[in-house]
């Protein structure tokens, strides 16, 4: 497979052999050993796109957990770009993506150390993971709400043309972020977690949580409505 990858130049690509740890991973390691940021770890695989961004945040925590709403936005922008015209592509809270309403992957944040929420951590992950093609046992047996790019009707996606355009689609949504601070991107996120209805389930640590979407508070958490009253979920929660 093509291991190369065309960059915007914010970004030092860093290859992975094959096998090995993941992205997310790797960068865990790059990043406690004083990598700078943009550092973009890829593994090549052709069945799903596997990354991770090293970040050198210079706000708290707090202020810099609203990311993965701008990477969910750019992973969504980059599935949509290498897809069929008019995919269904909707968002669940706080970084999955959904196509035709199953699961294809997601993205996640992981911090350094820190002395807590209002203190700078040393470095911040950003990883993003799509299920290109289908895994046995998975998709239609064990998890009928999960699919991958391929039994949406993809037809043949290059993971490195989908890195390449994650990498593009997150600057855009960063700069946007920075620029307009969280309202830039509530807007949007709450456009596509709310295109297949309002109505969403999460998974809560061990237990489902069914509610309907309101809003997004002024931390990035969700406001929902459910039958037990208003609840709002923090993203301090979702990600220590």
């Amino acid at each position: 497979m093509n291991a190369t990858l065309s960059l915007p130049p914010l970004y030092r690509p860093v290859i992975l052999a094959g096998g090995g740890a993941d992205a997310l991973a790797h960068a865990h390691e790059l990043a406690g050993n004083g990598a700078e940021a943009g550092v973009f770890v890829w593994r090549p695989d052709r069945d799903r796109l596997d990354c991770a961004v090293v970040l050198r945040p210079d706000d708290p925590k707090q202020q810099v957990r609203p990311v993965v709403l701008a990477a969910a936005l750019a992973l969504s922008d980059a599935i949509g770009s290498v897809g069929p015209p008019a995919v269904a592509t909707d968002l669940v809270w706080p970084g999955t993506v959904r196509v035709n309403r199953g699961v294809v992957g997601g993205v996640a944040v992981e911090f350094g150390p820190s002395a807590g929420p209002h203190d700078v951590p040393e470095w911040a992950l950003l990883g993003a993971d799509v299920r290109i093609a289908a895994e046995p046992g998975i998709e239609g047996g064990e998890r009928l709400d999960v699919t991958s790019l391929a039994a949406e009707g993809f037809g043949a996606v290059a993971a490195s043309a989908l890195a390449e355009s994650f990498a593009r689609y997150l600057l855009v949504w960063t700069d946007r972020w920075q620029d307009g601070g969280l309202p830039a991107l509530a807007r949007h996120w709450l456009h596509r977690a709310t295109a297949q209805g309002r109505d969403t389930v999460l998974m809560i640590g061990d237990a489902l949580l069914a509610g309907t979407i309101e809003c997004l508070d002024e931390s990035g958490g969700l406001v929902l409505d459910t039958c037990d009253g208003r609840r709002t979920l923090s993203l301090a929660d979702a990600m220590p």
